[in-house]
């Protein structure tokens, strides 16, 4: 895998899997039910990419 690859592929491993990538947006993970290790806190995980800081505070204030 080349280094330009490497930058557009989700590579992971450990208790979620990666459900999908949206660049500049948005990263998805769900949990993984067969790690054995340890469990992971959530069902599925969004890590949302917030670039305003207008919109990074407007997003801290919804309950």
């Amino acid at each position: 895998m080349t280094p330009d690859q490497a930058s557009k592929t989700a590579v992971g491993s450990g208790p979620s899997w990666f459900v999908s990538w949206t660049k500049d947006d948005r990263i998805a993970l769900q949990r993984c039910e067969d790690f054995q290790l340890t469990e992971a806190n959530f069902k599925t995980l969004v890590w949302r990419v917030l670039l305003e800081p207008w919109t990074r505070t407007a997003e801290r204030a919804l309950p």
